[in-house]
């Protein structure tokens, strides 16, 4: 496994620690506050919604820049296949698809990771 390619599967380990710790965290706060919570509480509950909704749009951005960014590259090299004197390797764009396919979960889950992660040391 490349060095780039690295990242994704140490997201999804931290995410899979991560995740249960939050949930843990907020779903006994939300049971002990009852039907009246505390300002603090109420801060915290009012800060795991805003987080969520962040996190969805900053997510929405990176996957949309990336695949923005996929689209030029499509578009300049269907330009250069009249130029081009080397033969068509189907192992080349297998791995050019797999690349791209990496950095657009990769980017996209960044923003998740780094908030659940965040939440994990402030709450756990």
């Amino acid at each position: 496994m490349s060095r780039n390619h690295q990242a994704l599967p140490v997201q999804l380990f931290e995410l899979a620690f991560a995740v249960p710790v939050v949930v843990n965290a907020r779903v006994t706060k939300m049971m002990m506050s009852g039907g009246s919570p505390s300002a603090k509480d109420q801060k915290e509950f009012y800060r795991m919604g805003e987080e969520k909704v962040e996190a969805f749009f900053e997510s929405w951005q990176a996957v949309s820049k990336v695949l923005f960014g996929f689209q030029q590259d499509f578009f300049r090299a269907s330009l250069d296949v009249t130029r081009t004197t080397t033969p068509f390797d189907p192992l080349d764009t297998y791995q050019a698809y797999q690349d791209a396919t990496h950095k657009l979960a990769t980017k996209g889950l960044a923003p998740i990771h780094r908030r659940a992660v965040s939440n994990a040391k402030r709450l756990g």
